[in-house]
């Protein structure tokens, strides 16, 4: 691995996201834990002034699954919004 930063992909299209091949995208943990845990820790600086009104779970983890299928491996998911977009969007309880 050459990276020295991590990097983030954004996929805006919804109804047919681009997956890329894992080899440009997961990385070894081993191998890149110091990059792994930047990305972690620059999480809340990059998304703690979001202010998007809709998330889209659902196709999120369908192009992840998409990307490791022939590798395996184990997602974690990150969500602090109701998915409202996409597959597997949901209405709040309050909005029949």
């Amino acid at each position: 691995n050459s990276l020295s930063q991590p990097q983030m992909l954004v996929v805006s299209d919804i109804l047919n996201p681009f997956v890329p091949v894992p080899e440009e995208l997961l990385v070894n943990l081993g191998e890149s834990r110091t990059i792994v845990d930047q990305l972690l820790d620059s999480l809340p600086e990059i998304h703690g002034k979001a202010s998007a009104s809709e998330a889209a779970l659902g196709p999120a983890v369908q192009a992840a699954f998409a990307v490791m299928k022939n590798i395996g491996g184990k997602m974690c998911i990150f969500q602090t919004k109701l998915p409202t977009i996409g597959n597997g969007k949901l209405k709040f309880r309050e909005n029949p």
